[in-house]
């Protein structure tokens, strides 16, 4: 009999629109993160949750309750756990590591933290993540497993190198660095004038003369960058969640090498044989890394290839929805 997995998404992802979306080749993965990938072993459902907690009344009792659900990250996890519907919920860390920033902060992080430690098996997308995890659950920690990040390689594919060199940033999330990475962006600008600069970020941090920018792009559009790039620059504060690797990933499926923050846990997704890993806060460490690879188009082009093979054989949502469901088997039945 095939096992039954629930997937659960936030109630405001509309999934049917993911779908459509993806059909026409607007969007990478059926459902996000690729889980979809998962219906190879298992019965798929989807669980809308929502952003309130679930109500007593809304509980089930034991005997009804179903086999598993998957939450991507703490908050699905916590909703899963708090409607005791399922007997196993499977699900990943990535911001209860970080400090607090006020004291709503801190509340939520330890609610989310009893329902962790109720979880059946976790999982970090950050190797030096997962030890932080367990200290943080204690002894009743359940099983935290390192995960790779993977993302859609049939959507993110290699492309020939353009004529006209253009370095590409992108992305949004709170640990991204703007002033470093502007900084680096003048830098490279002011050593290789012909060179565009373009940046997709919300920030309305002081753009420096000749940067482009833009505020959103859908998943097709920045493809289409990845594309036009030569190099994809990424600046991070410290973190120890690895901000950034998706961006990294699709650059180099797309054949990009990859200049980023060395945070804990990044060598995973980036290397010397496919990018170059900067320190955090260190403009000009970034700026220097992207001009000597422009300088040097063979290098530009062996270090894509090396990315775009390691992510086809390890970073695809294929290789970590199977990941996924190795993590799912090992549980009880």
């Amino acid at each position: 009999m095939t096992r039954t997995a629930s997937i659960g998404f936030p109630a405001a992802w509309d999934i049917a629109e993911w779908e459509t979306l993806h059909a026409k080749g607007e969007r990478p993965d059926r459902w996000p993160y690729g889980l979809d990938r998962l219906d190879d072993r298992y019965d798929l459902r989807t669980v809308p949750l929502s952003s309130n907690a679930f109500l007593p009344r809304l509980w089930t009792r034991r005997s009804e309750r179903q086999s598993v659900a998957i939450g991507w990250e703490e908050s699905s996890v916590f909703r899963l756990v708090a409607s005791r519907q399922f007997e196993h919920v499977v699900g990943g860390v990535i911001w209860n590591t970080d400090p607090p920033v006020n004291a709503r902060d801190r509340a939520i992080k330890a609610v989310y933290r009893r329902a962790l430690r109720q979880a059946s098996a976790l999982w970090c997308l950050s190797r030096p993540q997962v030890a932080l995890v367990k200290a943080l659950l204690g002894l009743d920690s359940p099983p935290v497993h390192f995960l790779k990040f993977g993302i859609d390689t049939d959507f993110y594919r290699p492309t020939p190198l353009p004529p006209q060199p253009l370095v590409l940033s992108a992305g949004g999330d709170r640990d991204r660095d703007i002033p470093t990475l502007y900084a680096a962006m003048a830098e490279i600008k002011a050593a290789r004038p012909e060179t565009q600069v373009l940046v997709q970020t919300a920030s309305d941090h002081p753009v420096p003369a000749g940067v482009v920018r833009v505020q959103r792009l859908s998943h097709r559009e920045l493809r289409d960058l990845y594309g036009r790039a030569s190099i994809v620059a990424i600046a991070t504060r410290f973190n120890h969640h690895v901000s950034g690797m998706t961006v990294a990933l699709e650059a180099a499926a797309t054949g990009r090498p990859v200049v980023t923050t060395d945070t804990p846990g990044m060598s995973d997704y980036v290397d010397e044989a496919s990018g170059r890993l900067t320190p955090a806060g260190d403009a000009s460490a970034m700026a220097a890394a992207v001009v000597g690879l422009l300088d040097n188009p063979q290098q530009l082009r062996d270090l894509g290839r090396a990315g775009q093979h390691r992510v086809q054989t390890s970073h695809s949502t294929k290789t970590m929805s199977s990941a996924i469901g190795e993590i799912v088997a090992a549980l009880p039945d």
